[in-house]
């Protein structure tokens, strides 16, 4: 980023450069008043997005436990109608994501603006939030999100953007940088859904993300093709790889332990899930019965660990592809890989930046799309 992007960037978290009427309200006076706020941004959502999205974007009930819990964090923002366009508002909310990825880790997300004439103060505002509550030891030592990123999307109604905005706003404005694709959901813009590789961006502290400790840190992968992506997208982002330790004989039975998560909202849209976490089942039960659920992708999520060496085998074994990983948010916490098999035949849409090394966060990432793109198409199940 050059100088002057630099300095644009950091006086966007200044609220002097912000406009006079322009009105944010934060994430402690939505959670205060969360019955008026969870309507609002509902509302503005489903404006966004439409109620066929892979995510409630009418019902504002489960919204209203989730801020009066806490475990989400949302602030609305607009400008004034009477000197500004009525239509310069928007949402932004953060929430809890420690499971499956540890503590303190949350998913940017529900979030919406009809335009962007007022989009990238909020995102800046709630950066800079972010970051003041950081420095005071609250929740969410870092977050990451999954944005939209297709050129191929219709227009509905002026309501969808072109990706270009929404990564503006997430890599420019909030800083955040891209570590894999997630392709786990069917989106409706395209007859009955598409996949597409979503970006996958990940906020770290600044302390790391400066001065990544991951150097220290042997990361496991199972073969030649994870260990290429580990070091890939790490070299992209930070400019060097961890030490990588390929397998080279039979691994130990991965812990007992395992969950899987199942959306209730619309299911055949949303992935189901198989992570590392409480209970008593076996990897191998736990697996076998994520291959017989219905979702529009089967995921799995493993520290790349010596101790799971033999569930990532297992799992690139049925087909699934590495697809995204998460950096350490600390010395002693693990990398996170992501794998993906599609359930069904439906048409894969590419990111706009395709072959476009300039127009991607991660130039190795923009090179690798194809690759990616076989290695899902070969071994999906339709």
């Amino acid at each position: 980023m050059n100088k002057a992007m630099e300095r644009f960037i950091q006086s966007l978290s200044d609220s002097e450069t912000v406009p006079a009427d322009f009105h944010f309200v934060s994430p402690e006076e939505v959670g205060g008043n969360a019955g008026k706020y969870a309507q609002i941004i509902a509302a503005i959502v489903n404006e966004c997005y439409g109620s066929e999205y892979p995510a409630p974007t009418r019902d504002s009930s489960y919204l209203v436990s989730a801020l009066n819990g806490k475990s989400q964090l949302s602030a609305v923002w607009s400008l004034n109608p009477q000197t500004r366009d009525a239509d310069q508002y928007g949402t932004l909310s953060l929430y809890d994501a420690g499971f499956p990825f540890g503590p303190n880790i949350g998913e940017l997300g529900k979030s919406g603006s009809p335009s962007d004439g007022g989009a990238k103060y909020g995102f800046a505002l709630f950066e800079r939030h972010w970051r003041e509550s950081h420095a005071r030891g609250l929740k969410y030592r870092s977050f990451f999100c999954t944005s939209r990123n297709c050129g191929s999307r219709p227009a509905k109604e002026g309501r969808v953007r072109a990706g270009a905005a929404v990564r503006y706003l997430v890599a420019r404005v909030m800083r955040m940088t891209q570590w894999g694709y997630a392709p786990w959901y069917l989106m409706p813009d395209t007859g009955s859904g598409s996949y597409e590789l979503l970006d996958f961006f990940v906020r770290l502290p600044d302390d790391v993300d400066r001065h990544p400790s991951i150097a220290s840190t042997t990361v496991h992968v199972a073969s030649a093709a994870a260990a290429r992506f580990v070091e890939g997208v790490f070299t992209s982002n930070w400019g060097f790889s961890p030490r990588l330790a390929e397998r080279r004989d039979a691994a130990p039975a991965p812990p007992v332990g395992w969950s899987l998560l199942e959306e209730d909202y619309q299911q055949q849209k949303n992935p189901v899930k198989l992570l590392v976490g409480p209970g008593k089942e076996t990897f191998e039960a736990a697996f076998d019965r994520l291959e017989n659920l219905a979702g529009s992708t089967a995921v799995v999520v493993l520290p790349l660990t010596e101790a799971y060496l033999a569930a990532q085998a297992t799992v690139e074994g049925r087909g699934y592809t590495l697809c995204a990983v998460y950096p350490p948010t600390r010395l002693d916490a693990p990398v996170q890989g992501m794998w993906c098999r599609l359930n069904s035949s439906n048409p894969i849409i590419p990111p706009k930046h395709q072959g476009n090394p300039d127009g991607a966060c991660s130039p190795w990432l923009s090179g690798y799309i194809d690759e990616l793109l076989a290695a899902l198409v070969e071994h999906r199940r339709a």
